[in-house]
């Protein structure tokens, strides 16, 4: 998990409103898993989000997680993607469409997007080359980052010596 979220109250208090517009109803154990999202920044697994909303309060399930999840991704405030690690990891959107392209380190878990308008044009030409019509695209490119692989230099270099 990433640093908190330095604008993570109100953002909590839109999801809420999002979810209450849909009909949702909000109970104590809602409101601790979205405060507990809005400490959250970037992409997190069901399992660290319901450690961090067991710290705010601990009879919090790990269904009332998941189905709160679910209800994000059907209402288009979150998008979920497979990582690296085999785990669903989940991104809060608000309905705006986040980058879809990743640079993943598998050492560190680091994440960053990037926006590339050549990648996205080749995309397309590959798929409409099929006869596909792309309803959504994710690259995620999986390798180390500068700083792991700085790391790794100077461990091997140190086992050397």
């Amino acid at each position: 998990m990433e640093p908190p979220n330095p604008g993570g109250e109100h953002l909590a208090a839109v999801i809420q409103a999002q979810l209450a517009q849909r009909g949702y109803r909000q109970t104590a154990q809602r409101r601790s898993i979205l405060h507990a999202m809005s400490l959250c920044a970037g992409r997190f697994s069901t399992d660290e989000l319901l450690d961090k909303a067991r710290e705010l309060s601990p009879r919090t399930g790990y269904a009332t997680v998941n189905r709160m999840l679910r209800a994000l991704v059907r209402c288009g405030l979150a998008c979920a993607r497979l990582s690296s690690d085999g785990l669903t990891r989940y991104e809060l959107t608000l309905g705006v469409q986040p980058p879809h392209d990743y640079l993943c380190c598998d050492d560190c878990g680091l994440l960053i997007p990037f926006r590339d308008r050549a990648v996205e044009i080749l995309q397309e030409r590959i798929a409409s080359s099929h006869g596909f019509r792309l309803e959504t695209r994710v690259l995620e490119l999986n390798g180390v980052c500068a700083a792991c692989h700085e790391r790794s230099y100077q461990e091997s270099r140190a086992t050397v010596a």
